[in-house]
């Protein structure tokens, strides 16, 4: 064993380029990791030399590109750890960034598989038969095994159970082999019965699973010592390459890559809905389906719908009654063995979407304009047309996002600024597979500035569109467009009332019905802003005006008519 520093470790954040969606961006998959947290897989594409993501949704964008050649990859604390060639990278999954690039001295051929242990090591495979362990916080690495390999050593895993190192190799008929650790002792873990292997993972009862070029390609799995097994799995495939056990889900993700194509194999249950998403009352029907491990007949089906609502039977309907954004949680419950779960995460959604702007009065010369979102799918991003009219003369100043919802979107820019007509569009855009997760709360603050205005003037805010711009939600299902309510802000000047109170209307003559009608406007039904709110708290009470406001001045009217009072 011999240690080398690391010659070359990028620590500085470096941008990706832009982000597009694609079709079809499977090209010679070789490893797929499996993120819980942002509910993402993330495949190595081989040929091309690029990073694929798979979202909660399934829509598929590349994630990094222009990396050479990948091979192997894994996930640890929000970081995407790939092989490329020579090369040990690290990638934010967070906003894609560039966090490690270190280089490898290999003997020749390619870094491959790569896995870490629970002391804080890394480990990455040359296909020449080299084990290199890395360690990230000091900053070097060593060869942790040199040769004793099977002819071509493809991928690796680690084995927590028995704190060692699991080899597969693309030889025929070959054994699977243990490096125990820490020390680097390689011995046999068990002989197999087909080698040609590309893949390898675990699971968390510690079975493990092969991917085998045999042909026709087969996924099969033995227990923790391989005195157990084959059990098949699932064959047919065109060369399945570096596989990954997804823990939460009991899935077993396959790129396949001799046909670009990357399956997904359920291993005890599974299940659909016939539709996805609508606006309430929904009725969906689903459907659940046995397990590539699990063809027991004679099984109970539970469910929840994530709303309160439960259900029983293969095949169930429900009706979603509100708005939101649903997990869908099936359990089979085998005549023998252990039950099984699967959940789909916001699986269904019901739409009751909008987009409100606030109501206010100010005495300021500066003010914002508070935008409140209800998303219940989740949004890719949004489109944000705004006109803004009335009897006050106004400069839009731009927008603020600090503490507001739109803080999550990675770009925000103008797709039209028409200020002379008093109207701008904004655009909020994401990352491909990153969303503003369904919710409500403020999305943006509009800044505008009063130039001039005479107390009681207002302005009125819009989204309805203009000329080609309209507003619309990029849902992470579909595209549609929001429920408006405008907003409406009132110019109050301090100091507003004169000599007594009273013309709550702002009419400038004596009070009269017009102002108790105004009044009760305001308290109970269209609570529009006033335009001089010392006018209208005729009790001088000093508070909001209320019903005792209202009171005064019908008994200054009709009743006792006592005299109005000074203004404060």
């Amino acid at each position: 064993m011999f240690r080398v520093l690391i010659i070359s470790l990028v620590l500085i954040l470096v941008s990706i380029p832009v982000l597009t969606e694609a079709a079809d961006v499977f090209d010679g998959p070789e490893s797929v990791a499996f993120d819980s947290i942002s509910n993402r897989y993330f495949i190595s594409n081989c040929r091309e030399g690029s990073i694929v993501q798979i979202d909660n949704f399934g829509d598929t964008s590349y994630f990094q590109t222009g990396l050479g050649h990948c091979y192997g990859n894994c996930i640890k604390n929000n970081i995407l750890y790939v092989t490329t060639d020579n090369r040990f990278k690290g990638f934010d999954l967070t906003n894609g960034e560039e966090v490690y690039d270190i280089f490898i001295t290999i003997p020749s051929r390619n870094l491959d598989g790569v896995t870490y242990d629970t002391s804080g090591y890394f480990y990455a495979l040359c296909t020449n038969g080299v084990l290199y362990r890395i360690d990230l916080n000091e900053l070097t690495y060593e060869i942790l095994v040199n040769g004793g390999f099977p002819n071509s050593p493809q991928d690796i895993i680690f084995d927590k159970l028995n704190n060692r190192i699991l080899v597969a190799a693309y030889a025929g008929g070959s054994d699977i082999l243990q490096v125990s650790l820490p020390d680097g002792t390689m011995t046999s873990a068990g002989a197999t019965v087909t080698g040609l292997f590309d893949g390898i993972s675990i699971d968390s009862e510690g079975y493990i699973y092969l991917a085998s070029h045999y042909t026709p390609g087969i996924v099969y799995r033995y227990n923790n010592d391989f005195t157990v097994g084959p059990e098949l799995i699932k064959n047919n495939y065109n060369q399945p390459a570096g596989l990954d056990y997804n823990l939460r889900d009991d899935i077993v993700a396959v790129p396949v890559f001799g046909s670009d194509e990357v399956d997904f194999i359920h291993l005890y249950v599974d299940f659909q809905a016939d539709t996805l998403w609508g606006y309430a009352p929904l009725e969906v029907t689903f459907t659940a389906t046995n397990g590539a491990l699990n063809s027991a007949t004679g099984a109970g089906w539970d469910w929840t719908f994530g709303d309160g609502g439960t259900g029983e039977g293969q095949i169930v309907a429900h009706t979603y009654q509100n708005p939101g954004a649903f997990n869908v949680t099936v359990t089979i419950d085998p005549p023998e063995g252990y039950d099984h779960s699967y959940t789909r995460y916001d699986y269904i959604i019901v739409l009751a979407d909008s987009l409100k702007g606030s109501d206010a009065e100010v005495e300021t010369d500066t003010f914002e304009v508070a935008l409140e979102l209800v998303n219940n799918m989740p949004l890719k991003g949004l489109v944000l047309p705004c006109e803004f009219a009335g009897d006050m003369e106004l400069n839009f100043l731009g927008y603020s996002v600090e503490g507001c919802r739109a803080e999550t979107f990675n770009t925000i820019a103008y797709l039209d600024s028409d200020l002379a007509n008093q109207r701008f569009t904004l655009l909020f855009e994401n990352l491909p597979c990153i969303y503003l997760p369904a919710g409500t709360g403020l999305l943006v603050k509009l800044q505008f500035e009063i130039i001039a205005a005479d107390s009681g003037d207002a302005m009125v805010l819009t989204m309805a569109g203009y000329d080609s711009y309209s507003p619309l939600f990029y849902g992470a299902l579909t595209d549609y467009a929001p429920e408006l309510k405008p907003g409406s802000v009132t110019y109050v000047e301090t100091g507003c009332c004169e000599d007594v109170t009273g013309d709550a209307n702002c009419s400038g003559g004596d009070p009269d019905i017009s102002d108790i009608t105004r009044l009760i406007d305001y308290l109970y039904i269209s609570h529009s802003p006033l335009c001089c709110v010392e006018e209208a708290d005729v009790d001088v009470s000093g508070g909001e005006p209320d019903i005792s406001d209202i009171t005064y001045l019908i008994d200054h009217l009709y009743l006792s008519h006592k005299a109005l009072k000074p203004c404060p």
